[in-house]
């Protein structure tokens, strides 16, 4: 052996194991690389993954808010649908209803046809009745002209001893006394205390006297308050209101004055001026009322005229 031979065996050995330590260090840093190369693969293709899930998720929310509009416009639909089918059951009912009328209406109709010709009948038998009648009549006419005859004859003589008596050609107003000129109320008082019917304009009167009350109230104050001045004066009174479907617009239990309503479609003016026609030219009349229209056409009857405020102030005096 040469010398030194165990320096060069250890120096082999030391290279050797260098070597061996560098091979296992590359060995190492190749094994890192490739470690780092697939994790790095691992997670570009995580991050491609999860990018590829956002996608998904991302179209499934829209898919998903697609599907929530859609069903608010079918539930919307289905709102519609409920409320057609609610009006048309409504319909129906309706429609059931007037059918119902209708044969109802039909029965009757056909119950008043019925009537109709057994009235026709009856008419035709009056008939028959009412032409025998007539013969008969036509067979005592020769009796009936002797009567006639004997009927004016009896006329004739009458006119000749009964005195005749001279109507009114119209009415007149009643006098009033000069001393009561400038005295309203005096005036009012002396026409309520004399013989003429005095006919008053009801709410002409009210409506200025108790403006704050109801109608029915100022009727029944001024029916009460005439009743007074009746049992007072002895005047013949008239209240003429309008409208005739009042209740109580028909009693008969006032014993002093008398309360007329106008009918249908006639107004308490109209109801006014024919009763001042209707009354007998000699009886004189006094019409109570501020109304121009009715003051002109019954002052041309010959009525005397008193306004509603001086007769509303004799009614508290």
């Amino acid at each position: 052996r040469p010398e030194g031979w165990e320096d060069l065996i250890l120096a082999e050995t030391e290279e050797r194991a260098r070597q061996t330590e560098d091979a296992h260090a590359a060995a190492d840093v190749v094994r890192e690389q490739r470690r780092r190369r697939a994790a790095e693969q691992r997670a570009q293709t995580a991050e491609t993954a999860r990018d590829e899930s956002l996608e998904h998720i991302t179209s499934l929310r829209a898919e998903n808010d697609a599907l929530r509009d859609e069903l608010v416009h079918y539930e919307s639909k289905q709102q519609e649908l409920d409320e057609t089918i609610a009006g048309l059951r409504q319909e129906l009912r309706h429609a059931n209803d007037r059918l119902q009328a209708a044969q109802g209406r039909l029965a009757k109709s056909s119950e008043a046809e019925d009537q109709s010709v057994n009235a026709q009948r009856n008419a035709e038998h009056v008939r028959d009745l009412a032409l025998e009648d007539r013969r008969s009549a036509l067979a005592n006419l020769s009796d009936l002209g002797g009567i006639l005859h004997d009927l004016r004859s009896l006329g004739q003589r009458l006119e000749a001893v009964l005195p005749h008596e001279q109507a009114a050609a119209e009415r007149l107003p009643l006098p009033t006394p000069g001393r009561l000129n400038g005295n309203p109320q005096g005036m009012t008082i002396h026409l309520l205390k004399s013989t003429a019917t005095v006919i008053i304009d009801g709410y002409n009167v009210t409506k200025g006297t108790w403006p704050n009350r109801s109608l029915e109230q100022q009727r029944e104050l001024l029916i009460a308050a005439t009743e007074q001045l009746a049992a007072r004066f002895g005047t013949h009174l008239i209240i003429v209101f309008d409208g005739a479907d009042i209740a109580g617009a028909h009693r008969e239990n006032r014993s002093l004055i008398r309360v007329m309503y106008s009918p249908n479609g006639i107004t308490a003016d109209d109801v006014i001026r024919g009763e001042v026609r209707r009354l007998p030219l000699s009886r004189p009349v006094v019409v109570i009322t501020d109304d121009q229209a009715i003051q002109r056409d019954v002052r041309s009857e010959g009525a005397n005229i008193v306004s509603s405020a001086h007769f509303s102030q004799v009614l508290y005096s």
